[in-house]
C-alpha cells in the first residue's frame, strides 16, 4: 500500500469517526447530532441589529447599527418628509404655500369622504358642522367653527392640522399616510364650500 493510499485511508476513518460523534463510546442518545462540521454554518456569528455587542469595535458604544446619515430619506418615503414645523410660523407658511399634489377627481374625493367618516366625523359631524356624536354626548367640546364658516382655511392649513393636530385635536399622521391626508383635505374643502359658488366643483363629483 502506497503512502498516498495510507493517508487517504486514515483520513476516511477520521471523517467517519467525526460524523459518528468522534472518538469515545458509541452514542446512546439518538438526538445527539455528534460533532458538527463547520459550526459557523449552523450558528452564524451575525450581529443582532438593535443590540450592542462588546465584540463590535467598529461602531460607537458597540452598537450594531448606526443612525442614518442626516437628511436620509427611506426608499419610497419621500412624501413622508414634511418641511413645515409644528409652530405658528410653520402653520402660516403651510397655509400660504402648501398645495395639494393630488388632482381633484371623483375617486380621490370619494376616498377622502370614506376616510373622513372613519376618523373625523365623530367630532366634526357628517357635514362639518362641529356636531359629531362625541360632541353631542358631551365627551368633547365642539370644534371652534363649522367648516362652511371658515373660508380662510386653505388646503395647506388643513393638511398641516391633520398632520400635527391643533387644540384638542391630536395628530392623525400615524393613522393617515400623506396621500390619504390630501384626500381628506379635498373632502373637507367640499364641506367648506358646500353652500357657495364652488359647491358644484366638489359635489358633482360625489354623486
Amino acid at each position: 500500500m502506497t503512502s498516498n493510499n495510507i493517508f487517504l485511508s486514515v483520513l476516511s476513518m477520521l471523517l467517519l469517526a467525526a460524523s459518528c460523534g468522534g472518538p469515545g463510546p458509541l452514542r446512546t442518545d439518538e438526538n445527539d447530532p455528534g460533532v458538527v462540521f463547520d459550526p459557523p454554518m449552523y450558528w452564524q456569528p451575525s450581529y443582532k441589529p438593535l443590540r450592542q455587542s462588546g465584540e463590535n469595535t467598529l461602531n460607537p458604544y458597540g452598537a450594531n447599527v448606526r443612525p442614518p446619515a442626516p437628511h436620509t430619506i427611506p426608499y419610497g418615503k419621500k412624501d413622508f418628509i414634511y418641511p413645515y414645523p409644528n409652530t405658528t410660523a410653520g402653520y402660516d407658511s403651510a397655509k400660504k404655500h402648501l398645495k395639494n399634489p393630488l388632482p381633484l377627481t371623483a375617486e380621490n374625493l370619494k376616498e377622502g369622504q370614506r376616510l373622513y367618516q372613519i376618523y373625523c366625523v365623530y367630532c366634526h359631524g357628517e357635514k362639518g358642522d362641529a356636531d359629531g356624536i362625541l360632541v353631542q354626548k358631551g365627551k368633547y367640546p365642539p370644534p371652534p367653527l363649522k367648516y362652511k364658516d371658515r373660508p380662510d382655511l386653505t388646503e395647506g392649513s388643513i393638511f398641516h392640522v391633520i398632520t400635527y393636530g391643533k387644540g384638542l385635536m391630536g395628530s392623525h399622521a400615524s393613522q393617515l399616510w400623506p396621500e390619504q391626508r390630501w384626500k381628506v383635505v379635498q373632502y373637507v374643502q367640499a364641506l367648506q364650500h358646500q353652500n357657495d359658488s364652488l359647491a358644484s366643483q366638489y359635489w358633482s363629483l360625489l354623486k
